[in-house]
């Protein structure tokens, strides 16, 4: 059996997906390995007539040792290398045998990867579970790097290294430059998404309930899945640019479907554009006040919207309403289940993601962008005429806030356009989800920031090219109804749910009074101790902490409210760095922990009465055909 079949035979078990990449890739027949004066094997690659070195031509294991000497391996927990080649620098790193700590290997070409595999055997990664290997362009990597979120590992991101291969600084110097900007600001939006505010999740439990009876009555967004299969469907947002070609929305009606953002629905109206649907995911009363509030909204409009939304958002609108929740969100995941899985959306931070992943979901294909601008109009503008934020524009006297400083990014035309932190934000979550797109996705804005992935097209065009026959059905006509007997049965399933939840809650307070009590115990006795002694007093306190954290986080909802305590907790150990063998650093962290517990225990006791209170009030609710599709709330 040859190298390159043995080592593919291992990678396809290990990585299936990587594996198809890899074995579906052209090989480039670029990489030449080669024995240098010291009998170690290094490689040299050949690009437009160029031929680099991936490592030293003398020595690669005494190179390796210089870099990895220099790293901070006492602090970093997660090291991303770009270029891994022969794989030196990676088995140097994990010969330091640092606890936890994982190697990310990004590689820009698949087929420069398939070469070395023909040549050696490197099926010592798929070995080491201190090893993820991602292979492709930045996007998509960081796209694929979200797994790592929904895992223990998140919390080693806190405190990370990048090491670039030679060949890469001289190869692939913008892939490099793309690939740390894709990875940095997935991990910085992943820090950003878990939340600050456990008021403010407590906040979103209580609403989400008090629009009971909708949740209760809506078929839900699992109904509708790839019921507009190959239709077009035009996400109408509310960007500057909308002004442009608002008026030819009206040939698209009964040929596409229109999805509004909430922001544009009164703009709408107005031009004689009447959507399909309108979006809405925020559940500040400004939503209603600003988009809904004395708007005649005709019946055909269906809402689709977040549970969270006030609820006189969903009595403004008299048409049929679907309901879905956060996808990767534990509460929201855990209420989809407990009304009995009603559909998860992917949000991101706007409600044109949300209106995106709707698309998606019903199967529509091509999925067009207007009004998208996610940046500034040629007048500093922030949205289009007809919205309520018409006039407002950026002011240099709001630049001294990160987030009203202006960032410069490419446009829709070629040049850098102004936009700012949260839109270029909403631009990489874009660019990431298309990528994992299989429809076509087009940009018919005609203005605003590039969104790559996303072709190009005037409006006019998209329109003569993909919208002109008539849809088979409207989507108000493909929207089931609930009976009263399915919501009773809902009903008794959400009790039960919200039941086995409190108790959880008062479970997880209990665990964290142990770990309180469990540092306290030992407090005096270590500080007489001996060096040696305080060690082992400390270690057993860590050991002990550690069983009592498994248990609260055994309860993916419970962690989700005390997510934003987790984090700092675990951000400070992390940048503590190894604590082992230190007695002071072993101090601190228990001290972290202990403050950790103490938290915890108010949150879980604070959500266990929350959802108490729910209960009493659910175990009153009677649901007659007269409220079947009345005011919702309790």
């Amino acid at each position: 059996m040859s190298i390159y079949k043995k080592n593919m035979e291992v990678f396809q078990k290990w990585n299936p997906d990587l594996a198809k990449v890899i074995d579906l890739a052209a090989r480039k027949k670029a990489v030449t390995v080669t024995d240098t004066s010291s009998l170690q094997k290094s490689a040299q690659i050949v690009v437009d007539g160029r031929t680099v070195w991936v490592h030293s031509s003398v020595n690669p294991e005494q190179e390796a040792k210089r870099i990895v000497k220099n790293l901070n391996t006492k602090e970093i927990l997660t090291y991303f290398v770009l270029g891994m080649g022969l794989g030196y620098v990676v088995k140097e790193i994990l010969k330091q045998k640092i606890p936890k700590a994982i190697v990310v290997i990004v590689e820009p070409d698949p087929g420069i990867f398939k070469d070395v595999l023909q040549m050696v055997d490197m099926r010592w990664i798929c070995y080491n579970p201190s090893i993820i290997f991602y292979c492709g362009e930045p996007v998509k990597i960081a796209a694929e790097l979200r797994r790592i979120f929904l895992t223990s590992l998140f919390f080693l991101l806190s405190n990370v290294d990048f090491i670039e291969s030679n060949y890469i600084r001289q190869v692939y110097p913008e892939w490099a430059k793309e690939a740390r900007f894709q990875i940095q600001n997935a991990i910085r939006n992943a820090f950003h998404s878990i939340g600050n505010d456990v008021e403010d999740t407590i906040v979103g439990l209580r609403q989400i309930f008090q629009n009971i009876k909708v949740c209760l009555k809506s078929p839900g967004l699992r109904s509708l899945e790839k019921t507009f299969s190959n239709t077009p469907a035009i996400i109408v947002s509310a960007g500057p640019s909308l002004k442009k070609n608002i008026h030819l929305l009206k040939e698209a009606k009964g040929r596409a479907l229109i999805l509004a953002v909430d922001t544009t629905l009164r703009t709408l109206l107005n031009a004689g554009v009447v959507p399909d649907a309108v979006f809405s995911v925020e559940r500040v009363p400004e939503v209603y006040e600003y988009h809904f509030k004395n708007l005649e909204i005709p019946d055909e409009v269906v809402l689709v919207a977040l549970p969270v939304v006030q609820s006189a958002v969903f009595e403004s609108v008299k048409g049929p309403k679907l309901i879905g929740f956060r996808q990767n969100e534990e509460l929201s995941e855990w209420v989809n289940i407990s009304f009995g899985n009603k559909g998860v959306f992917l949000i991101g931070g706007s409600v044109a993601h949300q209106a995106f992943s709707f698309a998606r979901f019903v199967g529509a294909d091509p999925i067009i962008f207007v009004g998208q601008d996610l940046a500034y109009g040629e007048d500093f503008s922030t949205h289009s005429e007809g919205t309520v934020y018409a006039g407002q524009k950026w002011d240099k006297a709001m630049s001294y806030h990160p987030e009203h400083e202006i960032h410069w990014v490419p446009g829709y035309y070629g040049q850098n356009v102004p936009t700012n932190m949260h839109w270029r934000d909403f631009i990489t979550w874009f660019e990431n989800q298309i990528a994992l797109t299989t429809a076509k996705c087009i940009n018919a804005t005609e203005g605003g920031a590039l969104i790559k992935g996303a072709e190009n097209m005037p409006l006019g065009r998209v329109l003569k090219r993909f919208c002109q026959q008539d849809m088979k059905e409207s989507l108000l006509f493909k929207i089931p109804t609930i009976t009263l007997q399915e919501q009773e049965v809902t009903k008794q399933y959400l009790l039960e749910q919200i039941i086995a939840k409190e108790k959880n809650f008062l479970k997880a307070a209990d665990y964290a009074q142990l770990g309180i009590e469990n540092f306290s115990s030992v407090k005096a006795e270590v500080c007489y101790a001996n060096e040696k002694d305080a060690k082992e007093l400390l270690k057993e306190v860590s050991h002990k902490n550690t069983t009592y954290l498994e248990k609260i986080c055994s309860d993916r909802v419970v962690v989700h409210f005390t997510q934003p305590v987790l984090n700092l907790t675990m951000t400070r150990m992390n940048y503590l760095g190894l604590c082992d063998e230190d007695v002071s650093k072993m101090w601190r962290a228990l001290q972290y922990q202990q403050a950790f517990f103490a938290q915890v225990k108010e949150i879980a006791l604070i959500v266990a009465n929350e959802l108490k209170k729910i209960r009493k009030r659910l175990e009153k609710l009677e649901l007659n055909e007269e409220e079947l599709y009345g005011p919702p709330g309790l």
